[in-house]
């Protein structure tokens, strides 16, 4: 038979699964992948839902005070191209190219680096003046450098051309002949790697989405980034038969923030991006986050991409941003993880959306807590049943009787 401690051993057992609670969801920072995106809609709708989130605006923080510092620099180097062009064009008007050539040459480095699409006319002035001061000197090989330089300013901004009449007519025919010498040249494909992969790469201050791009030989300026490596800006000659490898350097760990600041230009980041998840999870860890949900726009809505501890999970599509976040943190395990099996796009809705599984763990679904709060009563119950039909009676009296 059943005694008291078994019943009690039951009992206690119900009522502790009962009071056992789901796993909680992790700790997330929304993070926008577009610029136009309010994460501020999709944090209060997981907060709403009970999940623990790290204002964006804390993050933001954490990287401007950082940009700060690197908007300084950037405005530093602009002040020294500034100097070294009107030196330069002092050293011009003395007959002193020497001197004019040094300090173009100087601020070369600092010209690129500043230089960005729609902003470039520092590097221009200075690619032009350097070819005027080769042009000027005279010496040998200063003629074919001359053209080289003009060549760099056209290949920036190819329908400009210096002012007549502050140059005067023998500067605007030595330019005319590097138009000619241009529309002359066939453009080839340069054999163009980086490291890492995801990249961006800016060619003559365009960006540039193609492995070969189409170059004419000659001087070309190539920047290159990825957020959590130093940036790689120089004037490259390209040849005929031309190949460009381009390692990027890590910057150090130990400043997650001033990592991403420096190796970035905005706070939005690529969703798709390997370089962009390591930087951005180390500033949410440092942040106490446990993962980060990557927020952008698309062609059904609003798209929100999980970033967990252990990698990059699949895109959820929602008409709402808010919609996105909530589905998307279900791609979780509650210490940030991606939830397995991995996570994947399952066909589409009626309305053409792709159709993505939540596929939260089992320990966090109201169904699991369901059932194991009804065994554990039927267990109760049935130890309780037990128990009373086996409760033993004072003992009886045994009466035989003999006829």
């Amino acid at each position: 038979m059943l005694g008291g401690r078994p019943i009690a051993l039951v009992t206690a057992l119900g009522v502790g699964l009962l009071a056992t609670p789901a796993l909680a969801d992790p700790v997330v920072i929304v993070w926008p992948g577009s610029p136009t995106v309010q994460v501020s809609q999709a944090e209060a709708a997981l907060r709403a839902e009970g999940v623990s989130v790290v204002p964006w605006a804390t993050a933001r923080a954490a990287v401007a005070e950082h940009r700060v510092v690197d908007a300084a620099e950037q405005q530093a180097r602009r002040a020294r191209v500034e100097a070294a062009l009107g030196e330069a064009q002092a050293s011009f008007l003395r007959l002193e190219f020497e001197p004019m050539l040094q300090a173009l040459d100087e601020a070369e480095a600092d010209a690129v680096a500043v230089a960005e699409p729609g902003a470039c006319d520092g590097l221009w002035e200075l690619a032009f003046r350097r070819g005027l001061g080769a042009g000027a000197r005279r010496a040998e090989g200063d003629e074919a450098a001359s053209l080289v330089h003009y060549g760099l300013a056209l290949a920036l901004e190819p329908d400009r051309r210096p002012l007549g009449e502050l140059y005067g007519p023998d500067v605007t025919a030595a330019f005319l002949d590097a138009v000619q010498v241009r529309a002359e040249t066939m453009a080839r494909p340069l054999a163009l790697q980086v490291h890492p992969p995801d990249a961006t790469v800016e060619i003559d201050c365009r960006a540039n989405t193609e492995s070969a791009p189409q170059l004419r030989p000659g001087l070309h300026a190539v920047v290159v980034r990825a957020p959590g490596y130093r940036p790689w800006a120089r004037v490259a000659q390209v040849g005929d038969e031309a190949r460009l490898e381009i390692t990027l350097t890590p910057l150090p760990p130990e400043l997650p923030a001033r990592r991403l600041a420096v190796s970035t230009t905005d706070d939005a980041v690529d969703a798709d991006s390997p370089s962009a998840y390591a930087a951005v999870m180390a500033v949410a860890k440092g942040l106490g986050a446990d993962a980060v949900l990557v927020a952008s726009t698309g062609e059904a809505g609003f798209r929100v991409r999980p970033w967990g501890r252990d990698g990059i999970g699949a895109t959820v599509e929602r008409p709402s941003l808010e919609q996105a976040a909530v589905v998307a943190v279900g791609l979780l395990e509650h210490d940030g993880r991606l939830a397995t099996p991995a996570p994947g796009v399952l066909g589409s809705d009626e309305n053409g959306r792709p159709r993505v599984a939540s596929r939260k763990p089992v320990l966090r679904t109201w169904w699991f807590w369901t059932i194991v709060g009804g065994v554990a009563l039927t267990g109760a119950a049935v130890g309780l049943g037990v128990g009373l039909s086996g409760r033993q009676t004072a003992p009886g009296r045994l009466i035989v009787v003999a006829r």
